[in-house]
């Protein structure tokens, strides 16, 4: 775990206060700067920790409530026919952030790849980086559908 968090990208709302289409008590609900999907947004516990021990038996209802209200949202201004709902815990398991999040996708029957070559194929994935005003454009479409 990170003693001092100011290394850390997701506790420096500043950062990433134009990424923001939701928050409450306990979680930031964010479009991911490089998504997959129009949509691709994260799900990250203000606290800071680096797994799952940041959903604890305090805030776990919260949290099933906000990917709840995320999917509904994402599914209404998306056309999201489902969704790859993943997180990597650990540098092994490719985990690039040290602050435990969720990545909720929305898919449809309308791509052309396979749901999990679009996960994990590296060039594929990052053959286009979206532009802030992508970015800002997608968080406006999801914060005018009502929960």
């Amino acid at each position: 775990m990170i003693k001092d968090n100011t290394m850390c990208s997701f506790c420096d709302k500043a950062s990433f206060a134009h990424q923001i289409t939701f928050e409450n008590k306990h979680f930031f609900v964010l479009v991911a700067r490089s998504y997959l999907t129009p949509g691709h947004v994260m799900i990250v516990p203000k606290k800071h920790r680096t797994d799952l021990s940041a959903i604890t038996k305090d805030n776990e209802k919260l949290f099933f409530k906000t990917l709840n209200n995320t999917i509904s949202k994402l599914r209404t201004a998306f056309g999201a026919d489902g969704f790859n709902i993943l997180s990597n815990i650990g540098r092994p398991a490719g985990q690039t952030v040290p602050h435990f999040h969720i990545h909720v996708i929305p898919r449809s029957t309308k791509e052309k790849y396979n749901p999990l070559k679009l996960i994990f194929d590296h060039n594929l994935r990052h053959s286009a980086k979206p532009s802030r005003s992508d970015v800002i454009r997608i968080v406006k479409k999801i914060k005018r559908v009502k929960a």
